[in-house]
Order: structure tokens, then C-alpha cells, then sequence
């Protein structure tokens, strides 16, 4: 029997015998975690899993950085929402992003499988593309925003939280609505000239804003898992968005860098005709 028929026939045995499916789905794993014992604050061992998962979240939520609140103009005009950039996710598009999903990468806090939303692309889509339709509202599902930690051991003390760099797992579903409105806003920058100050974005503003906002972690050490740590800086590590956010995010540095360099030399020439 080839693998694809033994996936399918593992598949179709779900509801009589849900531990052989689980454990054929752990098998797909390509996120492994290699944690041993940790060094704690008060320098002995940790114990158990649970106390590992506990130092690792801690430790990988100091690294966060406490934003400053924006503060606004009252007499600033708001900004034209009437722009005609609209992202219409439809089954279709569904679909085809369910088809080309990877099996063998893992779920995230939902434990909503990749295999099943694959093989289950034609049954899935068209609730999917309706649950998709919270982009008009500029929303999303609070589950969407959580994010499973796997910690991967880089190199050094193994005992040494700071020697293992985080992984995050978050909800398929979300990946698949991420990469449909990535294909779109690329496909508008493109046509746009990179970029074009005059983009708002308008429901798609609302809810990128909302995907940022309030999103949490935990960390998973052979199945014990940390308390969940807010998240309060930084794009969603491991989600199809970040790279696309922090690109723009810095798409004005290199002429933000030259104005300042220029500034320093206009500074220069001022302080030397100034010492003569």
C-alpha cells in the first residue's frame, strides 16, 4: 500500500480509532522539541516539563518590547476609507490554497490539522470562505490569535533558556485567509509602484489591526504546556503575514537613513565653519 492510500485509509478511521489517527499525525511532525533540564532563577534544575515550559515562556516574553501609545491630533483629518481596494475571499480561492497545503507541517492551538483541511478541501471551503467574510468587519477569531511556542535547541548549554529560540504554531485556518490576503495586497503593491502613500486599505487596515491586537503564547514542552504570555510587540513569528508587515514596515528606511546622513554632514559643514 503506497502512502497515500494508508493516509487515506488512516483518515477514514478516525471515528473508529482516534489514537491510531493522532498517532500517525505526531509521526508528521516536522517541528520537533529537544528540551532537557533548565537552569532557574534561583540557579537549580527544573524538574518537570511544566517548570521547562514555565522558564522558557518567561524568558521568551522579556525579550518583548512595551510600545509607547500613540498620541493623536484631534485636529487631524481622517483619513478617505472610501478607496476601492476590497479583498473578496470566495470558495474558489479557498480551495485551492486547502489543496496546496503542506501534511506533514503541524497545527496550531486549534488543533486543526493541515492533512484533514487538505483532504477535506472540498467539504471545508465554502464554510471557511464564509468565516473569511470577517475581514468586511475587520476581525478575526480570538483563537486565531493564539500561537503554540515550540523551543528548538540552537547551541551551548542545553540548560540555558536563552540557548533555544521559539517556534510558533499558529491556527492553519488563519494561515490559509493570511496567504489569500498576502497574494492580494502584494499583487496591489506591485501594481501601485511600491508604495503608494495614498493606500489605506480601509476593512483590510481594520483587520491586519486586529490581528496584531491582543494576540498570546504558550510553550509546549512534550505535552505540558506554559500559561499563556501576552504578546505585546513584534509581528506573529511563524505566520504568512509577518515577512509582508515588516517589509513595509521598513520599505521607508533606506530614505529615512539618507535624509539622516545628509543631516549629519549639513552638521558637520556647520560646526567647522563655525570652529574657524
Amino acid at each position: 500500500m503506497d502512502q497515500a492510500s494508508y493516509r487515506k485509509k488512516i483518515l477514514k478511521s478516525f471515528k473508529g480509532k482516534p489514537k491510531k489517527f493522532y498517532s500517525y499525525m505526531q509521526k508528521l511532525r516536522t517541528v520537533k522539541d529537544k528540551v532537557v533540564q533548565l537552569t532557574m532563577e534561583n540557579g537549580e534544575l527544573s524538574s518537570t516539563d511544566q517548570e521547562a515550559a514555565q522558564i522558557l515562556g518567561k524568558y521568551f516574553s522579556s525579550v518583548f518590547v512595551k510600545e509607547a501609545e500613540m498620541k493623536t491630533d484631534d485636529n487631524e483629518p481622517e483619513q478617505d476609507r472610501n478607496d476601492n481596494f476590497k479583498i473578496t475571499i470566495d470558495k474558489v480561492m479557498v480551495k485551492d490554497k486547502l489543496l496546496k497545503l503542506q501534511e506533514d507541517k503541524a497545527q496550531g492551538p486549534d488543533d486543526i490539522h493541515p492533512a484533514v483541511l487538505c483532504n477535506c478541501a472540498e467539504a471545508v471551503s465554502k464554510p471557511l470562505s464564509m468565516i473569511y467574510k470577517s475581514l468586511e468587519e475587520g476581525v478575526l477569531p480570538e483563537d486565531w490569535k493564539a500561537a503554540t511556542v515550540c523551543p528548538i535547541y540552537k547551541k551551548g548549554d542545553e540548560s540555558d533558556p536563552g540557548n533555544y529560540r521559539p517556534v510558533s504554531l499558529t491556527s492553519v485556518p488563519c494561515k490559509v485567509m493570511e496567504s489569500i490576503i498576502k497574494d492580494e495586497v502584494t499583487a496591489f503593491l506591485d501594481k501601485n509602484g511600491f508604495y503608494n502613500n495614498c493606500q489605506h486599505g480601509s476593512d483590510l487596515l481594520a483587520w491586519i489591526g486586529n490581528f496584531l491586537h491582543n494576540r498570546k503564547m504558550r510553550v509546549y514542552v512534550r505535552g505540558s504546556c506554559s500559561e499563556w504570555i501576552e504578546v505585546i510587540s513584534g509581528v506573529p513569528q511563524g505566520s504568512v503575514l509577518g515577512p509582508l508587515l515588516f517589509l513595509i514596515f521598513v520599505q521607508d528606511l533606506p530614505d529615512w537613513t539618507k535624509n539622516s546622513i545628509m543631516m549629519f554632514a549639513d552638521d558637520t559643514k556647520i560646526w567647522r565653519a563655525i570652529a574657524k
